[in-house]
């Protein structure tokens, strides 16, 4: 197999050292030799790198958001109007601005998890899977554990498949869709090590997050102008 340092090399000097460090990439790259034979790791170790450093470079905490392209169906909201029977203008603009915000929260709130479990399991030797770099894996660690996190035990997708050497991609969520319970402690139990991730943490470094960066939930004009209206 041709060496690997030459693209290692490259790619590093490319994202600079604290980027490097910062992301955990050694222990992709570790993740990446050891499973690359299977179906965890479809690409070359640079397509994997190059694809892993534009999700990381791009996580939560620093990505500006784009307006969605995807026009929503006109229908819906008007079937809530006519449920509750609202003739006021100003409240249908409102809940359709609403709408639109809620949307767009829970799809962040995904990323957002991402980015608050890699921030603390790192010195655990674990490290996020940034960029959908691995198949059906969010997480891997330096003794090639795979991890695959879900917010809502209703998103998760279909069973991964097993993985070589009689292993298996671990799967976990955050939050029961129904009954509202959390597993943190399963999760700590997980990373091994005295990993103390909580539902306090995650809530706490959410909101830090998007007052740090507002960009991260794109708000348009219109709903911004809707959204005034309720001072």
């Amino acid at each position: 197999m041709p060496s690997i340092q030459p693209i290692i090399n490259t790619i590093r000097n490319e994202v600079g050292e604290s980027n490097w460090i910062g992301s955990g990439a050694d222990i992709l790259i570790s993740n990446w030799l050891f499973h690359k034979s299977d179906q965890m790791f479809k690409e070359n170790l640079e397509w994997v790198l190059r694809t892993f450093f534009k999700g990381y470079l791009n996580r939560p905490s620093i990505r500006i958001s784009n307006p969605s392209l995807t026009r929503p169906d006109y229908l819906v909201n008007e079937l809530i109007v006519e449920r509750l029977g609202i003739t006021d203008d100003r409240i249908i603009r409102i809940i359709k601005s609403g709408h639109r915000l809620s949307m767009s929260s829970e799809n962040a709130l995904g990323l957002i998890l991402e980015e608050y479990i890699a921030t603390n399991v790192l010195p655990y030797g674990w490290t996020c899977c940034w960029g959908n770099c691995a198949n059906k894996v969010d997480f891997c660690s330096n003794n090639f554990s795979l991890l695959q996190v879900k917010n809502r035990s209703n998103s998760e997708n279909s069973a991964s498949s097993s993985v070589r050497r009689g292993t298996s991609i671990i799967k976990w969520h955050r939050m029961n869709d129904r009954s509202g319970m959390t597993y943190w402690p399963r999760l700590n139990e997980m990373i091994g090590n005295g990993c103390n991730l909580s539902e306090d943490g995650f809530r706490d470094f959410a909101l830090a997050l998007i007052r740090a960066n507002p960009s991260l939930l794109h708000v348009s004009k219109e709903d911004e102008v809707s959204i005034s209206t309720l001072e």
